[in-house]
């Protein structure tokens, strides 16, 4: 079943097929949420009312140097917007980010909530550079590296610093 539910949650349209699994049909996640943290949330919430969440860590998989693109009009733009907002994990970050008050775009009090949350997610070049079915060694080793440095950074390490106090470690 774990297995079953993995291929579900992986199943990219456009690359993989649905998974059917007891008359119903699955795909990727990403579909509704490509960072899911809100719904992590919403979810942790749910299961474990009386529980308070301490702290939150999110994982994005690139950030893409924002490019200035003329819009498009007709069916083209329409779907292009979806595209858009359909794959957007910034977003999701900065509301995420506003509620708990634990970052730089929150106004007003330092935190509003005592969850700890961290993102990890590095500008990794354009939708070029890297595209999605991208297989290609070089490229993948260029975002290894590119993730390393990432890492190294003052900020990064500070976020991981503080991610061990919490964990005790």
């Amino acid at each position: 079943m774990q297995k079953a539910a993995m291929r579900a949650t992986t199943a990219a349209p456009t690359f993989f097929k649905p998974v059917l699994m007891g008359g119903d049909m699955y795909s990727d996640g990403g579909l509704i949420a490509s960072n899911p943290t809100a719904v992590a949330i919403h979810e942790a919430r749910q299961l474990y009312p009386e529980i308070p969440i301490e702290m939150i860590v999110s994982v994005g998989t690139g950030e893409f140097v924002n490019e200035k693109v003329s819009p498009k009009f007709g069916w083209d733009g329409v779907i292009a917007q979806i595209v858009k907002s359909a794959t957007d994990t910034s977003r999701t970050h900065w509301i995420v980010e506003d509620i708990l008050g634990n970052g730089n775009t929150a106004k007003g009090a330092d935190t509003v909530s005592k969850t700890k949350y961290y993102r990890f997610d590095p500008v990794v070049g354009t939708s070029v550079d890297f595209p999605i079915d991208g297989t290609d060694k070089n490229q993948l080793e260029k975002l290894k590296r590119i993730s390393k440095a990432y890492m190294e950074e003052p900020e990064q390490r500070e976020k991981l610093k503080n991610i061990g106090k919490v964990l005790g470690v």
